[in-house]
């Protein structure tokens, strides 16, 4: 059990292990003036302490009032009240409460890893996933819950939907605001790194409410924030000869099965992406693994004043102190870190490491096993190997 104030409210969190397993769960108290509030989560985490950790940042948002599905409503409730939290990961929440909207994926071929296509040499793309919309902030109710029959009959009645009675239902939303900030810091990066095109990625043509006016809103902000340095397609065809003129950065938009496919047949073609939460999920992990999969794909979270860099993977909690598994990811994720901080030169001699040691064929299992003449190692043997290529 451990405790903590936050604007004048206090915070408990007690953790408690589930017999039937070693995860752990928690319930939440909020407290002030004399009413406490219960929030009981259904969440599973791998030690107490992430659960503790993971409640006090669903604190920190149901105060602020930044979590829709809940409120620290005293002045109203009873002295004591207690509500179910729907969970999520800690993860998740601190890109909530770091309003971490961009998740941003650069994806490369690093020479002498092993690649299930031909030319992986021609992936050079970078996505940038909204973080804080779309279907993944966790607006639903399960079947047969009281919430989701309440909102069945709701659409029902106002918007004379057809929903099923035992259906499960969620909202996705899409707002304006989230597009335009997740399109200008992609369009940004575009700019600043003299890449040659922003596809925006969606799919407007049977959601055209949310997906469709992802495209309309991104295009929006391209034209009015970086007019004199974007061109769009259309206008390409029609005024520069098909060709996209010198110093410009191209703005087009992809249907997303379209870009799966392009992703795969033709790489060459996309440079920056900028899609939604969903979209960026399926295709960050589709286009990685074509350069050596996950293990080879950094990541970051980023806001206007924050940044989380880490690897794109989960845990692998079974492989925990073995020191077994790929530390691409997270050292590539390292480097990006390095960039966001201005250590340009530091970041540029880690690549130039992993660089020359793939090119040694010095790996760790997962990609030993795909490679002939291979130098199979540990985790510490292959960063002391990257170390001794930094030179």
């Amino acid at each position: 059990m451990s405790t903590s104030r936050y604007k004048g409210f206090s915070i408990l969190a007690r953790p408690y292990q589930l017999q039937e397993s070693r995860h752990w769960t928690v319930d939440l108290e909020i407290r002030r003036s004399g009413r406490c509030q219960v929030f009981s989560t259904s969440g599973l985490y791998r030690t107490e302490h992430e659960a503790a950790a993971h409640c006090y940042c669903l604190a920190h948002r149901i105060i602020d009032g930044a979590d829709p599905r809940w409120s620290v409503d005293y002045l109203r409730g009873a002295r004591r009240n207690r509500r179910r939290l729907t969970p999520t990961w800690m993860d998740v929440s601190l890109r909530q409460l770091l309003d971490l909207y961009a998740c941003v994926r650069p994806v490369r071929w690093f020479e002498g890893v092993p690649s299930p296509v031909k030319h992986p040499e021609w992936v050079d793309v970078v996505i940038f996933r909204e973080n804080s919309e779309d279907i993944y902030v966790g607006l639903e109710h399960p079947s047969g819950s009281p919430e989701a029959k309440k909102l069945i009959e709701f659409v029902r009645k106002e918007f004379s939907w057809k929903v099923r009675d035992d259906a499960g239902v969620g909202l996705k939303t899409m707002s304006p605001f989230g597009t335009k900030r997740l399109v200008r810091k992609a369009l940004r990066y575009a700019v600043e790194r003299h890449r040659k095109s922003l596809t925006i990625v969606h799919k407007g043509n049977i959601m055209k409410y949310t997906e469709g006016a992802f495209a309309k809103w991104g295009y929006e902000l391209a034209r009015e924030e970086f007019g004199d340095q974007t061109v769009t397609w259309d206008e390409v065809q029609k005024s520069h000869g098909g060709k996209t003129p010198a110093g410009k950065v191209l703005v087009q938009d992809y249907i997303a099965d379209v870009t799966f496919q392009h992703l795969l047949t033709r790489p060459r073609d996309l440079d920056v992406i900028a899609t939604g939460n969903l979209n960026g999920d399926y295709l960050s992990d589709a286009v990685a693994a074509q350069v050596g999969g996950i293990g080879m794909a950094p990541g970051a979270n980023i806001s206007d004043f924050h940044a989380i860099f880490e690897a794109t993977h989960g845990t692998a909690p079974k492989y925990a102190n073995l020191d077994k598994v790929n530390p691409g990811s997270l050292t590539l994720s390292g480097v990006m870190m390095l960039e966001y901080l201005g250590w340009n030169e530091a970041a540029q001699l880690i690549v130039r490491g992993l660089e020359k040691t793939f090119q040694q064929k010095v790996v760790t299992y997962d990609l030993a096993r795909l490679m002939d003449g291979a130098k199979e190692v540990k985790t510490s043997e292959f960063a002391s190997a990257v170390i001794d290529n930094m030179g």
